[in-house]
This record gives C-alpha cells, sequence and structure tokens, in this order.
C-alpha cells in the first residue's frame, strides 16, 4: 500500500497555527478529498487501507489503483511499480466524484466569506450640548453593528497588536473649524453585535463648518460612511 494515509491525520503542516498565531486570523488548510475513507466496513470506527481498496473496487472498478508490475529502473535494477493513482485518488478524488466534493469546498468557502466581521453604521442621533467642559456643542450617539459571525479581533489579533480598534470618526473638509472634541471612541466588536458610542463635536461658525462625513473603520471589518449635517 503507498499513497496518503487512511488514517483521518492533517497534512497540512503548521500553516494554520502559525496564521493564527502571527497574523491573529483565522487560517486554515484544507483537505478536499479524504483519501477514499468511504465506509467501514468492519464497523470497528477506523478506516484502514483494505478499507479503501475495497470501495476504490466497488466504486470505480479498481481503475483508482493500478496492479503492481516489474519495472526495470536504470540506477536500482529491478523493482516494483503500482498503487493508487497519485493525483486522482490519492491526493484528489477520481473524475467521477471531483464535481461532488468541489461543490462541497466552494459552499464551505462561501460559507467562511459570509463568516467574516462587516461593520456597518445602524443610525445616528445627534443632541446639542448646552454645558460642556470639553466645549462640545453637539453630542453624537453613534449605533453600529457588526453582521458577520465573527468578530472584528480573534483575542490572539490583540494580543500580538495586528489589528488596530475599531474606531468612529468625523471627517470635516479642509479649512473647517469643526472638530472633534476629546478623542474619538475606540471599541471592538463581537460577531453579531450591535452598540452605542458617543462621539463630541465642536462646530465652527461657519454654515459649511456643519458637514461632514462619519465613518466607522474597522481593520478587519471594513468602512461604513454617512454624510451628516449638524442641525
Amino acid at each position: 500500500f503507498t499513497g496518503d494515509s487512511t488514517r483521518p491525520s492533517p497534512l497540512f503542516g503548521h500553516g494554520p497555527d502559525w496564521g493564527y498565531s502571527y497574523y491573529g486570523a483565522v487560517w486554515y488548510g484544507d483537505e478536499i478529498w479524504n483519501g477514499g475513507r468511504e465506509r467501514d466496513y468492519d464497523k470497528d470506527g477506523e478506516v484502514e487501507a483494505w478499507e479503501a481498496l475495497r470501495y476504490c473496487d466497488e466504486a470505480f472498478g479498481g481503475t483508482c489503483f493500478t496492479p503492481w508490475s516489474k519495472f526495470q529502473h536504470p540506477t536500482l535494477g529491478e523493482v516494483e511499480i503500482g498503487g493508487y493513482n497519485p493525483k486522482f485518488f490519492s491526493q484528489n478524488g477520481p473524475p467521477e466524484v471531483l464535481e461532488q466534493w468541489a461543490g462541497n469546498q466552494a459552499m464551505f468557502n462561501l460559507y467562511m466569506a459570509k463568516s467574516l466581521p462587516k461593520v456597518e453604521i445602524v443610525d445616528l442621533k445627534i443632541a446639542t450640548v448646552k454645558a460642556s467642559k470639553d466645549s462640545a456643542t453637539h453630542e453624537l450617539r453613534v449605533t453600529v453593528r457588526n453582521t458577520g459571525r465573527l468578530p472584528t479581533a480573534l483575542e490572539q489579533a490583540k494580543k500580538v497588536k495586528m489589528v488596530q480598534p475599531d474606531r468612529v470618526v468625523a471627517e470635516f473638509a479642509r479649512g473647517s473649524a469643526s472638530r472633534t472634541a476629546g478623542r474619538p471612541p475606540e471599541f471592538w466588536l463581537n460577531g453579531n453585535e450591535t452598540r452605542t458610542v458617543t462621539l463630541r463635536l465642536k462646530r465652527g461658525p461657519a454654515e459649511t463648518d456643519a458637514k461632514f462625513k462619519l465613518r466607522l473603520l474597522s481593520t478587519r471589518g471594513g468602512v461604513a460612511e454617512r454624510e451628516v449635517t449638524l442641525p
């Protein structure tokens, strides 16, 4: 018997743990084909080599296995060659099942993509501040949301400082006298989390100072924007 093991052991090396440790990201090595581990004929909880060979015979008429035969090697002399097809059984499924397995992989990739963090601005409420120690004239209560299953930063990403905190900022036009009063709020959003943060602004005297762009910035969750005019 040659080829990949019929035991369910990973083959991808250290890519996933390296990606998680250094980038704080969900990192996976995907083995699309299972090496013929389809049927546990003796029901002992383990698919052994002979069971993969029997599956090859029953499902594909034995075409995935080349019988051993003698071969004259120029250096080694007489040897035997044969065994499982390295490309269409050991590493990939036979042609008859490739569409099914490729479809499974495509659906998994779509699930992963839809699980990624994605931020959006849900709601905005503006109130005038009559008295404030930081001289703010308006207070913005911004409701933000992460619609993804994954958080905007895994704990490991925070630990290795690979991802900046999420934040809400006000961007005024060049020459505007309006500005942010105090430091913009910074936070992290968990998967499917909604929260409200407060931003305080000092408005300039000109009418044009009232217009600005409100931006929600997230390293891995993207950018959400909204045009705002202060009352």
